[in-house]
């Protein structure tokens, strides 16, 4: 790497940065920012908030 690619990285930290990443989801490629942890994209990311998760069952009385 040169000093000016070198100098360039140290002004601009990784926050500025983005990386090609597939959504978990639906495959789409999308672009994140580097190091973030998300894996879905946006349509899937608003589909998956509005799903309930309902605890489960406890189970009262006789065994299993």
């Amino acid at each position: 790497m040169t000093p000016e690619v070198q100098d360039k990285d140290v002004q601009n930290p990784a926050e500025g940065k983005l990386e090609l990443k597939y959504c978990e989801g639906c495959g789409a490629l999308t672009l994140r920012a580097t190091g973030s942890e998300g894996v879905y994209c946006r349509p899937c990311s608003l589909r998956l908030s509005q799903i309930a998760f309902k605890p489960p069952r406890s189970r009262q009385g006789g065994a299993a």
